[in-house]
């Protein structure tokens, strides 16, 4: 099952690149925790332009000012709202909506005879 993830990274991180960067991982340093609603966050800040970076992620420039504001209609965490305020104010950061696969373990419990 393919699900969507939403956090902030670095915008500027070495190993990250917005153009013409590895299409296997060539996503951001995650700073933040993953952000609510994943599928909403489009419609909440149309003004947000987000390119292809590899197989399977989209990121978007995006300042502080802006990331409060998505917060305010997705909803927010404390742990989130902490990390948030804690960004600077003149930083441009990358916000990342990547899918990765749900996969379900099954974990059964056999029991042995003890020898003797």
């Amino acid at each position: 099952m393919t699900c969507l993830e939403a956090y902030i990274g670095l915008a500027d991180d070495p190993n990250f690149k917005w153009e013409g960067g590895d299409w296997n991982g060539n996503i951001p340093k995650r700073i933040s925790p993953v952000l609510p609603k994943p599928y909403e966050i489009g419609r909440n800040l149309p003004e947000l332009v987000f390119v292809q970076l590899d197989w399977g992620a989209r990121g978007a420039k995006i300042r502080k000012t802006q990331i409060l504001e998505l917060l305010q209609t997705l909803g927010s965490t404390d742990e989130l709202s902490v990390c948030v305020q804690g960004l600077d104010d003149n930083t441009e950061y990358a916000l990342i909506i990547a899918e990765f696969e749900r996969v379900s373990v099954d974990v059964y419990v056999g029991y042995m005879d003890a020898p003797g």
